[in-house]
C-alpha cells in the first residue's frame, strides 16, 4: 500500500559478513523510513554480531577486526541460512566451523 518503496534484499545477496535480512525503505512526511524484515535467526545473528563489537571495540558489521571475528560470523550467518531452508551443512563446512568456533573461545571469555 505504500508508493515509491525501495528494497534492498539482502538475503539473496547477502553482505560480505554475512548480513541477511530484507530492507524497505517507504518515504513518509518528507522523510525515509528504513524498516528491517528479518526471521529470529537473522535477527538473534545481528544482535550478537553488535554485541560482540560493542565488547570488543571491532566494527564487526562493517568487517573490520581479527579475521577469524569476522569469518566466524560471516559463517554462522551461512549455517544460520541453510538450516532455515530446512538444510544441513555438509561435513567440510561443519568442521571448518568448529575449527573457527575453537579459534575465537577467546574473544568470548568473560
Amino acid at each position: 500500500r505504500w508508493s515509491g518503496i525501495a528494497i534492498k534484499d539482502y538475503v539473496a545477496s547477502p553482505k560480505r559478513t554475512g548480513y541477511r535480512a530484507i530492507h524497505a525503505f517507504v518515504p513518509a512526511n518528507d522523510r525515509i523510513v528504513e524498516v528491517q524484515l528479518r526471521t529470529a535467526r537473522q535477527n538473534r545473528w545481528a544482535d550478537e554480531v553488535e554485541s560482540a563489537a560493542d565488547r570488543l571495540g571491532f566494527r564487526l558489521k562493517d568487517g573490520e577486526g581479527p579475521n577469524e571475528l569476522v569469518r566466524y560470523f560471516e559463517r554462522a550467518a551461512h549455517k544460520l541460512a541453510i538450516e532455515e531452508e530446512g538444510g544441513e551443512p555438509d561435513e567440510a563446512f561443519q568442521h571448518d566451523f568448529e575449527d573457527l568456533r575453537r579459534d575465537v573461545r577467546p574473544y568470548f571469555a568473560a
